[in-house]
């Protein structure tokens, strides 16, 4: 009976796994697609922001929340990286909206760019953006709206 039990819980093992690796090439092509459409309008903030110089820390969170979905990406953690991606835009369209310009047409978020499960808590997303190394590194609004945005986006 044992051997049976090895030999179904092996065979139960693999099955699961053929069915991750599946998955992982989509969510690879989702995640990448979220973190371009996002560094489109968080390019938008930035021209927004260095025009008008309204400045609210938003920029700033954007910048940091985006660098960490690229991070996330490369590690292979692509439900992650889109969650932080999408804060990364949710805070460029706030940036936006401070500084009197509108969202880029046809970039919000759409059907295809929610991740599947539970979406963290956006405090959850901002902790966790805020203790990664690109919180140390990136500049304030000012700076950063002075500047040419580098590092946003998966091209770079």
């Amino acid at each position: 009976m044992k051997p049976f039990a090895f030999f179904s819980a092996f065979l139960t093992l693999c099955f699961f796994t053929t069915i991750n690796l599946q998955a992982q090439p989509v969510m690879k092509e989702k995640a990448a697609n979220v973190i371009k459409r996002t560094a489109v309008v968080l390019n938008a903030a930035h021209k927004a922001t260095s025009e008008n110089k309204v400045y609210t820390g938003d920029l700033k969170l954007a910048v940091i929340h985006q660098q960490f979905s690229i991070e996330l990406f490369n590690e292979g953690k692509y439900m992650r990286a889109i969650h932080h991606s999408q804060r990364a835009r949710e805070l460029s369209r706030l940036q936006l909206e401070a500084n009197s310009a509108i969202c880029p047409e046809g970039y919000e978020a759409n059907f295809d760019e929610k991740p599947d499960g539970p979406k963290p808590a956006t405090e959850a997303l901002d902790d966790e953006a805020n203790k990664s190394q690109f919180s140390k590194t990136v500049a304030d609004d000012k700076i950063l709206s002075s500047n040419p945005l580098k590092n946003i986006d998966l091209s770079e």
